[in-house]
């Protein structure tokens, strides 16, 4: 604990400090999703983290690394985001049928959701802060791509409306 420079009212308080590695693969946002431009504080705001490589995401210690960085940003959820990859099945395997290729205009991304003490099955305010990051700052989607997110549980599709 370290008394901080930072005034509230009168009074000093201390503060925690606490350090989060977030590697160098990972850009975070905080979104204030359904946010109207003309009021402040308004909006329900997310975290998004953008998580580059994805060969290990589903390794027991990322996850806890995930629900560590969710407790960090202490919102109602964190959202992590990365690039889905779709493989191709046996095609004999008649138990998971391969899924149908990927059109042109659709961008696949895995996303998991995360309180800052569990992880959830889905979170619509932290999907469309993850579309609005998606949209805004990659390059290989554009305003004419559907954005297709594999939860945990099911896919859901993000597209841009009319401006």
């Amino acid at each position: 604990h370290r008394l901080s420079p930072i005034l509230h009212g009168s009074e000093r308080w201390y503060e925690l400090v606490r350090t989060v590695k977030i590697p160098r693969n990972c850009q975070c946002w905080v979104v204030d999703a359904f946010a109207d431009p003309k009021k402040r504080s308004s909006g329900n705001p997310a975290a998004v983290v953008f998580v580059r490589e994805s060969t290990d995401i589903q390794r027991e210690k990322t996850l806890i690394w995930m629900q560590h960085i969710a407790k960090e940003f202490n919102l109602s959820e964190t959202a992590f985001v990365w690039t889905h990859q779709i493989e191709s099945s046996d095609d004999n395997d008649t138990d998971h049928p391969a899924p149908p290729p990927a059109k042109d205009n659709e961008k696949h991304y895995n996303i998991r959701y995360f309180t800052p003490s569990t992880e959830v099955p889905l979170c619509g305010h932290a999907t469309l802060a993850a579309a609005s990051i998606i949209y805004q700052h990659t390059k290989d989607v554009q305003p004419a791509d559907s954005i297709i997110f594999h939860t945990k549980e099911d896919t859901l599709r993000a597209v841009l409306g009319p401006s």
